[in-house]
């Protein structure tokens, strides 16, 4: 650990980062709450990285650390069901209990669809489905609110899919995904591939 105020060159910090290679100490190591506790105290008005910003590139090297780190791994159910009360406490998330039966239907089909999303766009020919006119140009991010944008729409609408009891799977599913313009998408609305 160095004293405080020394400065670390960069030759000593990727000295100390080779060391720290394959060191699995800690790995599985949980702290007690009276440890947890203490350390919660200690970093109370630790302002050293506030207002701290870290560069594209960096945040890309952070992302594919995590990434590795966590291939693999299925997070236990106890820490989601954790995650939500907390989200649920801090006011971010409504409790599920509240929610009409519509909603929890309209979640679940989302979450598959943005699980499609990337292999949606990967095989995309650059057309909008019901019109068949190329709108691979306008597909610019600045410009995501223009009438012509390329947006996902469900063939088979949510509503329709809720309204006849068709499984979250099905609606959300790649095989009733396409792309049209946002205009298209807005007109169509509950319809199912009607324009």
């Amino acid at each position: 650990m160095p004293k405080k105020g020394y400065k670390q060159t960069s030759e000593h910090k990727r000295k100390t980062s080779l060391l720290q290679i394959g060191n699995k100490n800690g790995l599985g190591h949980t702290l007690s709450l009276q440890k947890r506790k203490e350390l919660s105290e200690r970093m109370k008005g630790n302002k050293i990285n506030v207002g701290r910003k870290c560069s594209q590139l960096t945040k890309i090297k952070i992302g594919k650390a995590n990434s590795i780190a966590l291939k693999g791994r299925k997070i236990p159910l106890k820490n989601i069901k954790k995650q939500l009360l907390t989200k649920i406490k801090k006011g971010i998330m409504i409790n599920p209990i509240f929610l009409s039966d519509f909603q929890k239907y309209y979640s679940k089909v989302w979450i598959i669809t943005r699980n499609c999303k990337k292999e949606l766009f990967n095989n995309w020919n650059g057309y909008c489905f019901y019109t068949n006119k190329n709108i691979l140009k306008y597909y610019n991010k600045k410009d995501y609110n223009q009438p012509n944008y390329p947006v996902m729409d469900h063939k088979y609408s949510i509503f329709n899919g809720f309204k006849n009891t068709i499984k979250p799977e099905i609606i959300g599913g790649i095989d009733n995904l396409c792309i049209c313009t946002r205009k298209i998408n807005g007109v169509k609305n509950i319809n199912n591939e009607v324009i």
